[in-house]
């Protein structure tokens, strides 16, 4: 897609709106909801919340991705997009967030919203300014996720908090170790500093050397995100059975192992292709995703109906390769 409409999409990122905008639908759905009207005012509200991450992140980092080789077209800094228009765009994000939490009429979800912002504002402020500022941002898709559970009730389950933690972890993942580890070589240029630095992760003679601390923690990370989830079946919270038949334990499972997998295969880093990393990443973060509502499955079914839960993992599965497709054509890989 060209011209000015996919400038504005390429900024905005909409094959991964997804993630964050699910977050307060879950965390809804965790905690007992089941008004249509609700869950769509709150899928709004985390996709809102994208748009406002990931905008702000390319205003704040224009000076240093101009100097990147690997992003130096994105189109804040061609020129596609004014900046100007980025900060109308942000804000809006940010006044879109703040009225429909107000939407849901209740305060903990608006102060929760509200500290959601405030938390990626502070990432996107100091992400390249030491370690470990992912967690941050983790706090802030955690917080996400309690927003939309407390626009249900003013109570939150076991199974919330559950899901809430997955999420900090998946964004400590995806943010902390695989968004940071592709950008090793431009930040160890810049003098950059970022959990993989801290770890021993360095980049020498054209190649990333990912030091074997960085690897077990990329995989104690990974396998806590699986472990917590797990819970929900271990603790007795929800079943891994749907009419008698152990869907969600085999499918579970199978994600599961897929998402060790990718893992395994990031933990090299982007030394010999940053492209294949990048494909790595965007199947693990994609699998990561479709975890949380496999382990939610018998909830799903009875909460929103077997027909309408297929249509959820369809949704969840088409919706990011069709606009990898759209914005990106065969290649299916972003610039970033």
């Amino acid at each position: 897609m060209v011209g000015m409409l996919g400038q504005y999409l390429r900024l905005v990122r909409p094959y991964g709106m997804l993630f964050l905008g699910l977050a307060p639908v879950f965390g809804a759905l965790a905690n007992g909801g089941t008004s249509p009207v609700v869950l769509v005012v709150l899928l709004f509200m985390g996709m809102m919340y994208h748009v406002f991450t990931f905008v702000h992140n390319d205003i704040v980092d224009m000076a240093i991705d101009a100097r990147s080789r690997f992003v130096a077209a994105r189109p804040l800094l061609e020129g596609g997009v004014p900046k100007s228009h980025a900060i109308e765009l942000a804000a809006g994000a940010v006044v879109a967030v703040v009225g429909l939490a107000v939407c849901t009429w209740s305060l903990l979800t608006v102060v929760l919203a509200l500290a959601a912002l405030g938390a990626a504002a502070v990432y996107n402020l100091m992400s390249k300014r030491g370690p470990f500022l992912e967690y941050v941002l983790g706090v802030g898709v955690f917080c996400l996720v309690l927003a939309g559970a407390f626009a249900v009730q003013p109570h939150v389950t076991g199974i919330t908090w559950i899901v809430a933690g997955a999420f900090f972890l998946q964004w400590v993942f995806s943010v902390g170790v695989a968004a940071n580890l592709k950008d090793i070589e431009e930040d160890t240029k810049n003098g950059v500093f970022t959990s993989p630095t801290y770890f021993g992760v360095r980049h020498v003679s054209g190649r990333v050397i990912v030091s074997f601390r960085f690897q077990v923690y990329m995989v104690l990370v990974s396998v806590s995100y699986i472990v917590l989830l797990g819970l929900l079946y271990v603790k007795g919270y929800l079943s891994g059975f749907v009419n008698g038949i152990p869907i969600g334990w085999v499918g579970f499972s199978v994600i599961s192992m897929a998402l060790l997998v990718t893992t395994w295969g990031l933990l090299r880093g982007p030394s010999l292709s940053r492209d294949r990393f990048l494909r790595y990443t965007g199947v693990h973060e994609g699998l990561a995703l479709l975890l949380v509502p496999m382990a939610l499955l018998s909830l799903l079914v009875s909460t929103l109906g077997v027909t309408v839960t297929l249509l959820f993992f369809v949704v969840i599965i088409v919706w990011p390769l069709s606009w990898f497709r759209l914005l990106y054509g065969k290649r299916l890989i972003p610039l970033e």
